[in-house]
């Protein structure tokens, strides 16, 4: 509205929506509002006589001028400044309208207005064309445009070269499984639609292209979740000639102060460290919020159990938490556990002297429970929550780390614990990645942490061979409030090691590693240091925005089970089509 102020006194054409129905207070008076391209909503009165309406030819609209909300029109009208009773902040200014055009008229009623649009996410899907009316989507996406082209001048500013990367690939196995696509050339052989660009950057610096970035489209066929889509944005980069993972931390660290800074006016505090360890330890997950004061305790020394044992035995402690926390509520948190979780609710003193005699995880550990009443601060109403874990897990979720968020957001609900301030961005660099980790669908194998270009720790190299489980990666990984905004690594970029922890330490197939062939002549030929990072533009976009659902800052995303309810996509093909590619279905039981 503030830009009508420099077009008062003029005629001016306006093109929009009608958002909502007519109000008429005369016969000769009635307001109607008109909503711009961009969301700008600019109030209309047409105190024209009902007769010079219906001759006006342009209007194109019946003589009583009632058009459904939602109709494309276009406005011819005099800028005036509102009476002062009515003037309200950003509403200065109406239009006196001299003559509208309908250029379509919309179906009424439509199935919501997108002013209120309903809290049901599939129908918001199923008429995504609407709800991207809505000033939330139009904010959002807006933002979205306006984050992109500050990124892209951050990247130009540092000397970056955009290149745009293939979409169809090879399939390899790097984890996540991928999106096959049919070769009408090469019947029986398949593209992969690419799950990253990962092995392609790679290339690109050997190829003398030495700071790479771009908006890389990515695809997985993974179970989808709120910060999750089976196809996605990520802001793509990779450097050459980098020796350390600080030098490539340091430029994504500066990218999000500057973003912080230019969009939303925030200076950010230096991003703290944190080991993947000592996020387990600490957090109970290595995606650590730190707005959370938790403390969780380690009692393998208390319990003189030692770590060569491969077993960790933790705690964390509720004060008062019987007064607050049901039992029926603590006996769901440890039913629903995919871990080894107990608790033991302080109700007197008896219990405050022989607790530790009652869980499996200490009752047969040599220990004074005096001694570890202290190391706890236990008291008579306390709450425990006590698990245990091994050193080297498959989950980068501990018990600890799955309860404590749900007992905080239970305390918070009864106003005794204080809510997490949602203004607050604190952003932590986990590192220190174990370079393998257990496989959760096979115990006696282990699958690469991040994926298997990740170069490992140069003073853990000796432990490949015989302990890989404890070799550390040069890997590091963004966290902001609990989310995971990004990953990257130092890469491998000496082909015997590529081909030694393919075949050695990941126990891959001869057949599988020839699928690396291309690769390893890259590294063959020349490949620099080097390494990179990608952050998730979605997740990027919908923290700015304050957004929950990566959901509402994409145009058309996808529902839960990765259908598109407006497109109606995925479908069906005909079967000239399938034909064509060489294909035939199974039947649906065929096993």
């Amino acid at each position: 509205m503030s830009s009508l102020k420099k077009l008062i006194g003029r005629t001016v054409e306006f093109h929009g929506w009608l958002v909502s129905a007519s109000r008429r207070i005369s016969k000769n008076t009635k307001f109607m509002q008109l909503r711009q391209p961009g969301g700008e909503l600019i109030q209309l009165i047409d105190k024209r006589p009902p007769e010079q309406r219906a001759g006006d030819a342009k209007t194109n609209c019946s003589p009583t001028g009632n058009l459904p909300a939602e109709s494309v029109v276009r406005v011819r009208g005099l800028v005036c400044k509102r009476p002062l009773k009515d003037q309200r902040p950003g509403q200065e200014c109406e239009v006196e309208v001299q003559d509208i055009e309908l250029l379509n008229a919309a179906d009424s009623p439509l199935p919501f207005n997108p002013l209120q649009p309903p809290s049901n996410i599939l129908t918001c899907l199923r008429h995504r064309h609407l709800y991207l009316r809505s000033p939330l989507m139009q904010k959002n996406l807006r933002l979205r445009s306006e984050l992109s082209y500050q990124i892209h001048s951050f990247f130009h500013e540092h000397e970056f070269c955009e290149v745009e990367t293939p979409l169809l690939f090879k399939s390899t196995p790097e984890g996540a499984r991928e999106f096959l696509v049919p070769s009408r050339h090469d019947p029986g052989c398949f593209y992969a639609l690419t799950q990253s660009p990962q092995q392609i950057k790679q290339t690109l610096m050997a190829s003398g292209f030495h700071r790479y970035y771009q908006f890389a489209r990515c695809f997985r066929d993974e179970d989808l979740r709120a910060d999750r889509q089976i196809e996605f944005t990520q802001i793509d980069m990779e450097m050459a000639f980098v020796y350390n993972r600080e030098q490539v931390m340091s430029v994504v660290e500066a990218l999000i102060r500057f973003l912080w800074k230019r969009v939303l006016g925030l200076e950010l505090k230096s991003f703290p460290r944190l080991t993947y360890k000592e996020a387990l330890a600490r957090y109970g997950t290595d995606k650590p919020d730190l707005r959370h004061d938790t403390s969780f305790k380690c009692l393998n020394e208390i319990l003189q159990l030692n770590l060569q044992n491969d077993v960790l035995i933790e705690a964390f402690l509720v004060k008062q938490g019987g007064h607050h926390l049901s039992e029926s509520f603590c006996k769901t948190l440890k039913h629903n556990s995919k871990q080894k979780l107990n608790y033991i609710h302080v109700k007197n003193e008896n219990i405050m002297h022989s607790w530790s005699q009652q869980l499996p995880e200490t009752k047969l550990m040599p220990h004074e429970t005096t001694r570890l009443n202290e190391f706890l601060g236990l008291e008579v109403g306390d709450i425990i929550f006590v698990s245990s874990r091994p050193s080297h897990s498959p989950f980068a979720m501990t018990a600890l780390g799955e309860v404590y968020p749900l007992v905080h957001k239970a305390l918070t609900e009864m106003k005794v614990a204080p809510k997490l301030n949602e203004h607050e961005f604190a952003f932590t660099w986990i590192v220190d990645f174990p370079l393998v980790t257990p496989d959760a669908s096979n115990p006696n194998a282990w699958k690469a942490t991040h994926h298997p270009f990740t170069a490992p720790h140069p003073e853990d190299i000796h432990l490949l061979q015989n302990n890989p489980l404890d070799a550390r990666a040069l890997s590091y990984d963004l966290v902001v409030n609990g989310i995971e905004l990004g990953g990257g690594s130092i890469r491998i970029h000496d082909y015997q090691q590529q081909y030694e922890i393919l075949r050695d330490v990941l126990k891959l197939t001869d057949t599988e590693i020839r699928s690396f062939e291309h690769l390893f002549t890259i590294l063959r030929s020349g490949c620099p240091p080097h390494g990179g990072f990608a952050l998730g533009y979605d997740r990027l976009v919908a923290l700015m925005a304050g957004c929950r659902d990566i959901r509402d800052v994409i145009a058309f995303p996808k529902t839960a089970s990765g259908k598109d309810l407006l497109f109606q996509s995925p479908g069906p093909v005909s079967s000239s089509q399938l034909t064509e590619y060489k294909l035939q279905l199974q039947p649906s039981n065929a096993v």
